[in-house]
């Protein structure tokens, strides 16, 4: 993960994922809980060796969970 906000992520991976395209995910805290996510593809930047090297990924949120809210207002407490 490159970058978290309210309402999206931008990821990093090397699947060539399209824009549209509804995916399902969790994302690990640091405590080893996961909050199991949905988003759909916004945008994606290609590498040059996509397939070899990550491709940064915009996902829009798909109705977070409180726990995400939650964990998201914890880091941005912690980061003060």
């Amino acid at each position: 993960m490159v970058d978290l906000s309210a309402t999206g992520l931008r990821i990093q991976c090397v699947a060539i994922l399209e824009a549209e395209t509804e995916i399902k995910g969790a994302l690990e805290l640091p405590d080893g809980r996961n909050i199991p996510l949905s988003a759909v593809v916004v945008w994606t930047t290609a590498s040059e060796n996509a397939g070899l090297l990550p491709s940064e990924v915009g996902l829009e949120l798909i109705d977070p969970p409180p726990a995400y809210h939650a964990a998201l207002a914890k880091l941005f407490a912690d980061a003060d």
